[in-house]
């Protein structure tokens, strides 16, 4: 029996999107993940925000810069919740702290009170 990949906080990965048929974000492309290990492991869910290549700056987006594989913005308005076994996740590599510490900061601003 071959174990899976449990995505791991800051993992950032390639997943496939195609189950949203007709989704803007459809295809298989990378992402980051947001939500920490334990919910990840007991839920076999993970929280996730997209990654694009596209770089025109933004409000909620966050240009990557210290990443060696994958170059470009984390779409942090674009937060989405999925079951990473049906997803087929790939780690690609790990984000910085310093790094994910901006994408969280992005992300409760628009989500604390």
């Amino acid at each position: 029996m071959v174990k899976s990949y449990i995505p791991k906080i800051q993992d950032i990965v390639y997943v496939d999107f195609n189950p949203i048929k007709g989704h803007e974000q459809s295809g298989v492309r990378p992402a980051i993940v947001i939500s920490n290990n334990d919910f990840n492991k007991f839920t076999k869910m993970a929280i996730l925000c997209p990654i694009t290549s596209n770089t025109k700056e933004f409000p909620t987006h966050y240009l990557l810069k210290n990443t060696k594989k994958i170059k470009g913005s984390v779409l942090c308005e674009h937060l989405r919740s999925i079951d990473y076994e049906t997803r087929k996740l790939k780690y690609v590599e790990k984000c910085s702290d310093d790094e994910f510490e901006n994408i969280l900061d992005l992300i409760n601003s628009f989500i604390e009170k």
